[in-house]
Formats: structure tokens, C-alpha cells, sequence
């Protein structure tokens, strides 16, 4: 519960204060996308767009590798 009441407050700041968030986001099927939307269907929510996220590394040049 901390973790997510942190993650959920470091979403909440980013979205205040505009910080760039690491992550690209793209509209993708995947073999759990069916499965996913017949949930979504029994819970009254049609035409629901999936997307996926994927992190990156926003600044990989401050690694150790990088500042060498």
C-alpha cells in the first residue's frame, strides 16, 4: 500500500509541476488484449483503447557507463 500511495503521489506531482515522464506510449494488441476486453465488456466498458507503456531511459548518458 506505501509503494503504491508513493507511485500514486509521484504520478500526481509529475502531472502538476509537467515533469517529462519516461515511458512511450503506443496503441498495441497483444494475446492478452482479448482477455482484457472481455473483462472490461462484463464490467459495462465497450470500445475501451488499450495501450501499452514502456519506460526508458531518459537521460543514458547519466550512467556510470556515460559519465565515463
Amino acid at each position: 500500500v506505501a509503494c503504491l500511495t508513493s507511485l500514486i503521489s509521484v504520478c500526481i506531482i509529475a502531472a502538476l509541476t509537467k515533469v517529462p515522464w519516461p515511458k512511450a506510449e503506443k496503441k498495441r494488441e497483444t494475446k492478452h488484449t482479448p482477455l482484457l476486453r472481455k473483462d472490461l465488456a462484463l464490467a459495462g466498458m465497450n470500445q475501451v483503447a488499450v495501450w501499452t507503456q514502456r519506460p526508458f531511459n531518459y537521460f543514458p548518458r547519466f550512467t556510470q557507463e556515460g559519465l565515463k
